[in-house]
């Protein structure tokens, strides 16, 4: 713009007084456009606008008379403005146009001498500065990506400290004040041994919940950091899910969940302990999500020798923009907690990371059709290539009262 506006100061566009009113009204009308809705214009209109100087810049050029390739120097703040704002691909285009128009101007204008080699220096001088120009805003462009790469890393750890001292304050505060409360009461009062035995129960329980805290925290640290060992053997797949199941209704006896699995299931390269864990996890956050009064559904199946184990719950369901988000550390659908639904948003991130460490996948869909209810879902590989089926647990091995692991259900009377 500001090489545009030269044209208007007399002499601009040469010994021609009309080439030089016709060109500095055009300059000027180019100039008001760029001010007023510059901001508003695609990259293709200014594309347009730099044919329209290049066509501005050639006039000028051709009308200058014997000085007219001085003009040619307007066509650097054209190729400057071009190679700084767009692409490579726009800087040869324009740098070809650039070469074609004024190569037209100098043939035309006979008063300049030398025209050929006016034309090739310009030309080529035009072309490796906006080159170079080009070449180092790309680099500039490539350092400010890294460096906003950086800041968002460091906000997200930010962000990840500032998550993490909020749920581990809140999820300590309730089990450390019963012990300490506990603690208290048992030191400073001589009490009957009921209600002794009932207090150590509390510290008991209170202590676990804080023994879990850590536990679960250490092993995000471990899988984050990709320390944590994984022993991958060919394991019969519904012997953790059964187990996981048991754990489950030891800790809430009046939870039903409703377990289906195949008929014959092909075993799969896992380590037993660590998919227990996971399994625990997510039936652990299904039964926070879920009524008390519905059930949990679990479903052990397979395609294609690969194993699918579902969790299916009742409760609210998870909006699709954040069914991915759940997974992150520390991340929950209800940040201040008002639903009253505590826990350290740890559940579902360790689960996604030892089941990737054993190389299976993992992911959320709706329960139902509505959107309500989530439905968790591992997926894992054979532990062959034929996905050979393995032999049903023994009596040993199975829950009480599932004859078959077909369509149980495992509810209170369990």
């Amino acid at each position: 713009m500001l090489g545009l506006l030269a044209l208007a100061f007399p002499g601009g566009a040469g010994s021609s007084a009309a080439a030089g009113v016709a060109t500095s009204v055009c300059a000027c009308a180019l100039a008001v456009l760029l001010w007023f809705v510059g901001a508003r214009l695609s990259a293709a209109a200014y594309q347009l606008l730099g044919f329209a100087a290049v066509a501005l810049a050639s006039v000028s050029s051709y009308f200058g008379g014997s000085d007219g390739w001085l003009n040619g120097f307007f066509f650097f703040w054209i190729a400057l403005f071009i190679a700084y704002f767009f692409t490579f691909a726009a800087v040869v285009f324009q740098t070809v146009a650039i070469a074609a128009a004024y190569a037209l101007a100098l043939a035309w204008n006979d008063a300049i001498p030398h025209g050929a080699l006016v034309w090739f220096l310009t030309v080529t001088t035009v072309a490796v500065t906006a080159s170079v120009v080009a070449l180092l805003r790309r680099r500039l462009e490539r350092a400010l990506e890294a460096e906003h790469r950086q800041v968002e890393h460091l906000l997200a750890l930010d962000r990840l400290k500032d998550d993490f001292i909020a749920t581990v304050s809140h999820e300590l505060r309730t089990p450390v004040s019963a012990v300490y409360g506990a603690a208290e009461t048992l030191l400073a009062r001589d009490l009957p041994e009921r209600q002794r035995g009932e207090l150590l129960r509390v510290a008991h329980h209170q202590a676990l919940r804080l023994a879990e805290l850590v536990d679960s925290l250490l092993t995000s640290a471990s899988l984050d950091r990709g320390l944590l060992r994984v022993e991958l053997r060919p394991i019969d797949p519904l012997l953790p899910v059964l187990e996981a199941v048991e754990a489950l209704r030891a800790r809430a006896s009046s939870r039903t969940v409703n377990l289906e699995a195949a008929a014959r299931l092909p075993a799969v390269s896992a380590d037993r302990s660590r998919l227990q864990q996971a399994l625990a996890a997510v039936l652990d956050n299904a039964g926070k999500y879920s009524p008390p009064q519905l059930p949990i559904d679990v479903r052990v199946s397979h395609d294609r020798g690969q194993v699918r184990i579902s969790v299916a719950d009742h409760g609210p369901g998870i909006p699709e923009p954040a069914r991915e988000r759940v997974f992150d550390k520390f991340h929950r659908l209800d940040p201040g907690m008002t639903s009253g639904i505590g826990g350290s948003g740890l559940g579902l991130h360790i689960a996604r990371g030892l089941i990737a460490a054993m190389g299976g996948d993992t992911w959320i869909e709706p329960t139902h059709p509505d959107g309500s209810g989530a439905t968790i879902l591992f997926q894992l590989e054979p532990a062959n290539p034929n996905g050979r089926p393995v032999a049903k647990p023994n009596a040993a091995n199975r829950l009480p009262g599932t004859a078959t692991p077909v369509k149980t259900p495992l509810g209170p009377n369990l």
